[in-house]
């Protein structure tokens, strides 16, 4: 008992030291703290550096710091606001409080952006590669109806093309799907669709469709594009660069945001609703200054579907793709017909500009204080999007495709493609004993279409069922899912040596699961039952799916990756990155890159870069296969043709064509440009790049077996397939470009004017020897038809080359007035074999202007007019490429829509709880 009791008193004085020394020890240490505010809204995220120690602040603005008695440099920086520096002096014991407010830029141009895989904040004019940072409160103020149509006028480098279903983006003239796209630094799932509509000069022939209308746009705090290949940083995909959009980690705040606007026409009416809610979840640590949070958000948009096209003036009843000695005739009798059955013109659809579409998203995101070194956090979207058009008329001549007892007047399908987004992500991330930090993050995406088709037809039921077949199909889709696991290490390392001043180490593995689907619609929607082939199988829809286009796929990817970045003294900076990557199907490959900045002067700045970048196939263009009942071209005019899109796998293309496997795309990126604040109130950015891409993934051109009998015989086994095209890898190509930056920005009237002028010039051209089908012919027909004129237009001429943003923004008080011009330059559609039917577009520039007023901190309201000067696109010349006049615009080949002036009005509230004083 007696040894229990010494024992006991020597524990109790061992714990008494123990506390004494943590005392002691915390004595002579001292607090730094502070809020960052503007005006009396918190700045969250800005980034607080004391020394070689940095800190972000909270959702209120706050920072802390402990430190020990001395001398420190205190740096704050945020997008869009000025930076403050001063130095601070601590006393032992001491606890300061520091609350500082910033304002908005005075020198122009200058961002705080993430640039590395080590988590280095700098400055995008310090950056040794262009990166380009944009809140989205900047989004907000261009009144465009999406986040894509935001991005597309305030981004040079970005261009987009308007499509049935998404809008495709795409990064300095390279295609979609050769950008990746994360959130929060995690790479985001893609979509299960291709785009197969090259024929009529679509964005990214036979790319992966990326979209960015998956996250609820009220989430996004901000969004930040690399401009440079990044495959050795990021991964595959990555060769025109990386989207990045950031979340919102607030608490206390509520942001709703309405928009309503509609067209000169007085249609296309679109609403937006946005909605953000930021809550504490637990109590804060006072010594670390962490915090739990959780947000919430959802969005609401509405668009319709728009026209602006002429009255259809082809004929109806009887098929005028005859001898022109016999049209008069044939017309004469189709009019007759046509006022005998009551039939009206105004039926047929009229140049297609905007479909219709419902989407709704919701999106949560939090994290969590666990430890003192370790949080846990966690993100979960879910979008679902109804986008409907009209299709194009099937008329009753088209006795292929149309059953005629069941429409004898033909008929107008209507396509349904409803698009569901999941999306889960759960990680920690915490600090070792030695500095090393460390995160873990686990995902789950999947992307899911279904394609529907109503006031439709079989017309091979015809036979069967006539008046009693059905008209409503459900035609299969595709899915693709994505379950990724990752963990990052990032070390800083100040002054290792005398000759170096920093080291920042960044290295980490990364193993993905990747599952592509398709599934089989019903078997009405892509069977033919008629045995005579005097009528077409399968729906009148977007794409059918059948059994044998059903596939279910899987593949994993294992990489490893490092990136070190080391200052060597205060101008000089070298980034190295290396990745290794090892894809089940495709082999392995390594990427590398090397990226130097040295500044000249505190004012003049060099930096360039030179990174080699590749891309595997994707499942989505590896597998995907469908049929339709759809068009060939003949001679410029449209008639009805049963089209199969076959998976690069296919016998057909293999064996039949002799074309080869696909292959991963290698591309070499080479970049240079100089940063300069040529005066307090003025800075300049310009960037050139040069961008191999060899091996190359397009769709071919269109093999039609009746106009080709080494194709016919080819085709024998398909006898109900008169059409094909599939995925190749055909060129080479190459890109060279630049980009410029201006800002500046003036005191003006009691207020600040600021001007900026953005833009990008760039060129792509098709280069080397043009992959062919072996197993055909080696004559002009055969050797011209995998890679025709027009997908090389597509490539080389479909974008417009350069793109110019002049923005004009003067606030005063709580009046802001913006003003973006925007210019386009010349595109060009090729035609795959006339080259009658090519058309020239003329640059074209927008102006889009608007008024924020914001009488109180709490709310403000915006009215403007984007296009204010009804400016459209040329119209088509040739007549050939409008279907009989219905289409006066092409739709589907111009930088912006031909919709014309867009008027709108938006609110915005913005609320923030009160803290402990008492204010907002």
């Amino acid at each position: 008992m007696l040894m229990m009791r010494k024992f006991f008193k020597r524990k109790v004085l061992l714990t008494m030291l123990g506390l004494w020394h943590v005392t002691y020890s915390y004595a002579q240490d001292a607090y730094i703290k502070g809020t960052v505010t503007f005006g009396d809204e918190y700045l969250s995220n800005a980034t607080v550096s004391l020394g070689e120690v940095k800190s972000l602040t909270n959702s209120k603005g706050e920072f802390l710091f402990l430190v020990k008695p001395g001398h420190y440099r205190l740096v704050i920086t945020h997008v869009g606001y000025s930076k403050i520096e001063e130095t601070i002096t601590v006393q032992a014991g001491e606890s300061k409080l520091l609350n500082y407010k910033l304002n908005p830029l005075s020198q122009m141009g200058e961002e705080v952006v993430i640039n590395s895989l080590a988590g280095v904040k700098r400055s995008n004019l310090a950056t040794a590669v262009p990166v380009t940072a944009i809140s989205s409160k900047t989004l907000l103020q261009t009144g465009q109806p999406s986040f894509v149509q935001m991005l597309d006028a305030t981004v040079p480098s970005i261009n987009i093309s308007r499509q049935q279903i998404w809008d495709n983006i795409s990064i300095r003239g390279l295609r979609p799907d050769q950008a990746l796209i994360t959130v929060d630094g995690i790479r985001y799932h893609a979509r299960s669709s291709v785009s197969f509509r090259g024929a009529h000069g679509s964005l990214g022939n036979g790319a992966v469709n990326n979209d960015l209308y998956a996250i609820p746009f009220s989430a996004i705090d901000k969004i930040e594009i690399l401009l440079d290949g990044a495959s050795a940083q990021r991964g595959s995909d990555a060769i025109a660069g990386v989207i990045d959009l950031q979340l919102k980690k607030a608490t206390g705040k509520t942001s709703i945001q309405v928009n309503s606007g509609q067209y000169y026409p007085g249609d296309g009416q679109n609403i937006n609703f946005g909605f953000h809610h930021g809550v504490l979840i637990n109590k804060k640590d006072e010594v670390n200054g962490r915090q739990g949070y959780m947000n919430f958000s959802a969005d609401f948009h509405h668009r319709p579907q728009t026209y602006r096209g002429n009255i259809y003036g082809g004929t109806v009843y009887y098929d005028d793709n005859v001898r022109p000695q016999d049209k008069d005739s044939i017309i004469a009798l189709d009019n007759q017909k046509i006022a005998e059955r009551g039939f009206d013109r105004k039926w047929v659809p009229r140049g297609r500009e905007s479909t219709k579409l419902y989407s709704l998203g919701f999106l949560v995101n939090g994290g969590l204080p666990v430890k003192n070194n370790m949080e846990i956090f966690w993100t979960g979207i879910i979008n679902y999007r109804y986008p409907s058009y009209l299709s194009a008329y099937r008329f009753p001549k088209h006795k292929q495709q149309v059953n005629l007892e069941l429409y004898p007047d033909g008929f107008l399908p209507k396509v349904i493609t409803p698009i569901w987004d999941y999306s889960v992500k759960a990680g920690a991330k915490g600090k070792t004993t030695n500095n090393w930090e460390w995160v873990f993050v686990s995902s789950l995406g999947q992307n899911r279409l279904t394609v529907k088709a109503h006031n439709s037809n079989n017309a091979s039921q015809q036979f069967l069922l006539g008046k009693n077949a059905q008209t409503s199909f459900q035609c299969g889709g595709t899915s693709f899912s994505q379950f990724l696991n990752n963990i990052n290490f990032t070390k800083h390392i100040p002054a290792p040596n005398k000759k170096i001043k920093n080291i920042f180490i960044a290295s980490g593995a990364e193993w993905r699961l990747e599952n592509y689907r398709i599934k089989a619609g019903e078997e009405a929607a892509w069977k033919n039952y008629d045995s005579t082939d005097q009528k077409d199988g399968g729906a009148a829809a977007l794409g059918n799916f059948s059994d044998s286009n059903a596939v279910n796929v899987d593949r994993h990817i294992i990489a490893l990756y490092a990136d070190i970045e080391t200052e060597f003294n205060d101008r000089l900076l070298v980034d190295k990155a290396i990745r290794f990557e090892s894809y089940s199907g495709y082999g392995s490959s390594f990427a590398g890159k090397l990226a130097v900045r040295y500044k000249f002067l505190e004012t003049f700045t060099l930096r360039s870069s030179i990174s080699n970048s590749f891309r595997t196939p994707p499942l989505q263009q590896a597998y995907f296969g469908t049929t339709s009942a759809g068009w060939r071209d003949d001679n410029g005019i449209r008639v009805p043709a049963s089209a199969g899109v076959l998976p690069n796998n296919h016998p057909v293309v293999s064996n039949g064509f002799g074309v080869p496997k696909l292959k991963p795309e290698k591309a070499i990126n080479i970049s240079g440009g100089i940063t300069s604040y040529i005066s307090s109130r003025f800075s300049v950015t310009m960037d050139a790049y040069w961008i191999q891409v060899k091996d190359r993934i397009v769709f071919s051109g269109r093999f039609d077996r009746r106009r080709n009998p080494a194709v016919n015989n080819i085709l024998q086994p398909y006898p109900n397939i008169e059409v094909v095209t599939f995925t190749c890898n055909a060129v080479n190509t190459r890109t060279m470009g630049g980009d410029i930056a201006l800002n500046s920005q003036w005191n003006f009237m009691e207020g600040q004017l600021r001007f900026t002028l953005a833009a990008n010039f760039n060129r792509t051209r098709v280069f080397g020897v043009i992959q062919s089908a072996k197993n055909l012919p080696d004559d002009p027909v055969n050797s011209n038809t995998l890679f025709n004129r027009g997908a090389k237009g597509n490539i080389e001429k479909l974008q417009p080359q350069s793109k110019i943003i002049f923005t004009t923004a003067y606030r005063r008080g709580a009046w802001l007035f913006t003003m973006i011009n925007r210019r386009f330059g010349s595109t060009r559609f090729i035609h795959e074999t006339i080259d009658t039917l090519d058309e020239f577009f003329s640059a074209k520039i927008l102006t889009d202007l608007n008024i924020r007023f914001s009488p109180k901190p709490w709310y403000s309201i915006t009215i403007g007019c984007n296009n204010l000067f009804n400016v459209k696109p040329d119209p088509l010349e040739n007549y050939g490429n409008t279907d009989y006049g219905r289409s006066i615009y092409g739709s589907q080949y111009l930088p912006f829509n031909a919709n014309g002036g867009y008027y709108f009005v938006g609110v915005s509230f913005y609320f923030q709880a009160k803290n402990k004083k008492g204010h907002r």
